[in-house]
């Protein structure tokens, strides 16, 4: 509504957290944060036998957003237990009697969802339809998902059955891929004792091939004969050979470094991979993409957190380190200047303000230009810069564009304030936040500048520092601005029409003079440099200066003239007219002069 004003304040991640409506007083009304949620509920009809374990599977978005209750849930026909796992939740199913049955189970999330423009808690109600089939043999469920495979044959692993009726104790058994004869050997069991607190035989496991669950069953055989029907994983030692990253934006690379606030794609090569579980430490929205994965590679998505103090992640496989580490490196990113200053009179000026992007006429003398540097404005929670560095030029030009003084003033470091989420990151030995005066690099002080003298600064990044990347620059461009100059000229003023006030008559042309004046000349408003025309000065005037025939003629007085001059004026000598008056000393009167002369500039 136009007559009040919203304000969003948002967190790192950029979710918003709280509104402010201001009206005239302003109220603080707190939002809750909303995390899409979802299952996976497409199914086809599972089938297992009788007193099997079955393990399902249900992909799902923000899984850490779901309650369910970790405990076994105990039923005349079937039991289960709820469990979490990266980017699923996990059935463990065991049925007790044959036939079709289905298990309900809705769903609540822990932070409400937004569903059909409400606030709810409830999600989906999963219903999984199941066909529990005879079992002649009896089904031995395992205590694990997996177990190693070994090609030394030499190797064996401890795995727990549930003791079955007719199990034997201390006795080995064939594991074969069919029930009939001639099934290729997957494992050997020998049967070491029961564990009666759990109901459970302990056995070791020899293995001989590679099997998934969904491969099929396996067949527990003595002597030729099946005995019992087991499944279980038998998969490659997990090892990983290579790990790839994809920067947001990016290619894939082996380079395993990272900015903070970076999106990845990883991924994980190497060989028994498929029920790894990864984890990239101190990282954020840890994804696995279950659809590409494989035991030969695994996929990922992530977020390096904005504040991550941690100087690697380090990747970690079934919580133990892969030897795999990303190491984190800080923003080093050329950035806009407006976090520099300059101050040339009474106040300070970001770089960036406009009236930087033309020459400044700035009247008067310029005591000093001052740079400075305000570190607030070079990192932010959305974006981040790192530190700056900048090198200055400085050339001083007279008003004839002719170079007086250079000076560069090199090695400018400017680090981040404490506002930036990575401040305590930076390595802030070589930074430089004082104030840099140019006059105590300048030869040529800038008080001591003459009228349109320019103090050109070049600003650039150093952009060696940025692996060639060239970076920003802007050059300011101060000119010293006055409205008149002050000059001695000597002149040669002849044919002058003199006109005595104490003599009756019109007057009388002189020959050569000579007059030497304090003269004020004039700057045109509008163009840089450029002299008006016409000047005024006050000073002596010697009449018929060089008339040594007559002394009468000769007169010496004091003068007010003023002087219009040719258009160009950029030579010592020229031909310029006079009109004024003044006081003859000899004559004892007041004159009135008009003419012509030549006029020599020092």
């Amino acid at each position: 509504v136009s007559k009040y004003s919203l304000q969003l304040q948002n967190d790192v991640q950029g979710k918003v957290q709280k509104i402010n409506i201001l009206c005239n007083s302003s109220q603080d009304f707190f939002l809750m944060p909303l995390m899409k949620t979802s299952l996976e509920l497409q199914f086809e009809e599972i089938e297992l036998y009788q007193e099997e374990e079955k393990r399902i599977e249900i992909p799902a978005k923000n899984v850490q957003n779901i309650k369910i209750e970790p405990q076994w849930v105990y039923n005349k026909d079937f039991d289960y237990k709820l469990e979490y796992d990266v980017n699923m939740i996990v059935i463990r199913l065991k049925a007790h009697s044959l036939g079709d049955k289905s298990i309900v189970l809705p769903f609540k999330s822990i932070q409400p969802i937004l569903k059909n423009t409400q606030l709810s808690n409830d999600l989906e109600t999963l219903i999984i339809k199941f066909k529990v089939k005879a079992n002649q043999l009896e089904y031995l469920n395992s205590d694990k998902d997996y177990v190693y495979f070994n090609n030394d044959y030499k190797y064996t692993e401890d795995i727990h059955f549930n003791n079955a009726k007719n199990l034997g104790i201390k006795k080995a058994y064939r594991i074969e891929d069919q029930a009939g004869t001639g099934g290729n050997l997957i494992a050997e069991m020998f049967t070491l004792y029961p564990v009666g607190n759990i109901n459970k035989v302990l056995s070791r496991i020899r293995t001989f091939s590679l099997h998934h669950t969904e491969d099929g069953y396996l067949y527990v055989k003595e002597n030729d004969r099946v005995r019992f029907v087991t499944n279980f994983n038998i998969i490659e030692k997990p090892k990983i050979s290579k790990i790839s990253i994809l920067p947001e934006g990016g290619e894939w690379t082996t380079q395993l470094t990272a900015l903070p606030g970076q999106k990845f794609e990883a991924k994980i090569e190497g060989v028994g991979l498929r029920n790894s579980k990864i984890h990239f430490d101190a990282c954020q929205n840890i994804k696995a993409d279950s659809l590409k994965s494989s035991d030969e590679a695994l996929y990922f998505s992530f977020v390096v957190p904005i504040d991550i103090v941690k100087k690697k992640i380090i990747i970690f496989q079934n919580q133990k380190p892969t030897g795999f580490e990303i190491l984190m490196k800080e923003y080093e990113r050329p950035t806009e200047f407006d976090f520099i200053q300059i101050n040339y009179g009474s106040s300070n000026l970001s770089l960036t303000n406009e009236k930087f992007l033309k020459p400044i006429l700035h009247e008067g003398t310029i005591q000093d230009v001052n740079i400075m540097f305000n570190p607030n404005k070079i990192d932010t929670e959305k974006k981040l810069n790192g530190k700056q560095y900048l090198d200055i030029e400085v050339r001083i030009l007279n008003n004839k564009n002719t170079l007086l003084d250079i000076q560069n003033i090199t090695d400018i470091v400017v680090c981040p304030s404490e506002s930036s989420p990575r401040y305590y990151n930076y390595d802030s030995k070589d930074c430089k936040q004082k104030l840099i005066n140019l006059n105590e690099y300048l030869k040529y002080k800038t008080s001591d500048l003459e009228a349109f003298s320019q103090i050109q600064i070049t600003f650039k990044h150093n952009q060696y520092k940025y692996g060639g990347q060239k970076g920003f620059q802007q050059v300011v461009n101060l000119i010293v601005k006055r409205k008149f100059d002050f000059d001695i000229q000597f002149a040669f003023p002849a044919g002058l029409y003199v006109k005595q006030f104490d003599k009756s008559g019109v007057g009388n042309l002189s020959g050569v003079s000579t007059s030497i004046l304090a003269q004020l000349n004039f700057y045109h408003p509008k163009k840089i440099g450029k002299l008006l025309p016409y000047s005024v000065g006050i000073g002596f005037l010697g009449l018929n200066a060089f008339n040594f025939t007559d002394d009468t003629q000769r007169d010496a007085g004091v003068v007010i003239l003023a002087t219009i001059n040719p258009l160009r004026k950029d030579t010592r000598f020229m031909i310029p007219l006079y009109f004024g008056g003044g006081y003859l000393i000899k004559a004892n009167s007041w004159f009135l002069v008009f003419g012509p002369g030549i006029q020599f500039r020092f």
